[in-house]
């Protein structure tokens, strides 16, 4: 039996909230991708790993976000153990693969403006750090397909079934808690921090000896423009799921006494939930902002069905 955990106008807006995130960001990772796949012009190395975010982001949005929200309205577990499992895993598979994915074009972006001597990176050499990405994300994550299980309890006089996970010492949870963090969040973070940090600082340079010389060109206001569209991406995507995993240290290490922990469970972790879901919505709408052609493309239904040779 399951029952809601707010009354109707909290219910109301959580449902309100997510279902406007979802719609946004199903249709404008989707549109992305038709024009990225369909205009030759924008199938460039970056724009590739662009496109590995917005499939990142569909699979949240599709595959984890409606399940989060009837998880967080409503008491008790509405669905089965193997989507609770399956929910779970293709959200942190599917993040960890986009941040990896972020390090992987901070990475492109750093040796072809900070190292042009070096050799450029080819398409099939981003096909190649894509997969990697998925398939050490898939590793990562694998641990959650083990502790991840289902039980029924009982709850102000009801029997609910819950999904929860299960660890054999909480020294395990915190061991895995951590290194979830450092690898999937906090390293990958730092080091694009980093690299962009030198790629702006080289094309800074730069605009300042054209800027001199009245040779401004359209390719060095191109590579900033880029710049800074992946630069906001890492900024947005830190900040929208970082009080998420703020949370996740206060359920681990935190000894929060337990009317605390209910009322961050039932109200803050929505939330916080919603806000890294919102990072699913706006990467189409920085692309669009910073990137003209996919701004014009998106901006135009022909464009997606007639490609533009």
């Amino acid at each position: 039996t399951s029952r809601l955990k707010h009354d109707i106008p909290i219910t109301g807006l959580f449902i309100v909230s997510y279902g406007l995130v979802f719609l946004f960001s199903l249709g404008g990772n989707v549109g992305l991708c038709i024009v990225v796949l369909k205009y030759p012009r924008l199938r460039t190395v970056t724009n590739y790993f662009l496109l590995n975010l917005a499939v990142g982001d569909i699979m949240v949005t599709v595959c984890c976000m409606p399940f989060t929200l009837v998880d967080n309205i409503l008491v008790g577990y509405a669905f089965s153990e193997a989507i609770c499992r399956l929910s779970r895993m293709i959200e942190g598979v599917s993040v960890a693969a986009s941040v990896l994915g972020l390090s992987a074009v901070a990475f492109y972006r750093y040796r072809a403006i900070v190292h042009p001597q070096k050799p450029k990176m080819t398409r099939r050499r981003a096909y190649q750090l894509i997969v990697i990405s998925w398939l050490v994300s898939l590793f990562i994550m694998l641990p959650m397909a083990f502790v991840l299980n289902g039980e029924y309890l009982q709850y102000e006089g009801y029997k609910v079934y819950i999904c929860k996970e299960e660890w054999p010492t909480i020294e395990y949870n915190q061991a895995f808690t951590t290194t979830l963090f450092v690898f999937v969040y906090f390293l990958p973070v730092m080091s694009m921090a980093v690299m962009y940090g030198e790629v702006s600082r080289k094309l800074w340079g730069r605009q300042q000896v054209s800027r001199s010389s009245q040779r401004y060109s359209d390719r060095a206001r191109k590579r900033a423009q880029v710049t800074k569209m992946l630069i906001m991406i890492v900024v947005l995507f830190a900040l929208s799921w970082l009080p998420l995993w703020v949370l996740q240290f206060l359920q681990v290490f935190g000894h929060i006494p337990e009317y605390i922990m209910r009322v961050l469970l039932v109200y803050v972790v929505p939330v916080a939930h919603w806000l890294g879901y919102c990072n699913c919505l706006v990467n189409p709408i920085v692309y669009g902002y910073f990137n003209r052609d996919i701004r014009r493309q998106l901006q135009s239904p022909a464009s997606v069905t007639m490609p533009t040779m």
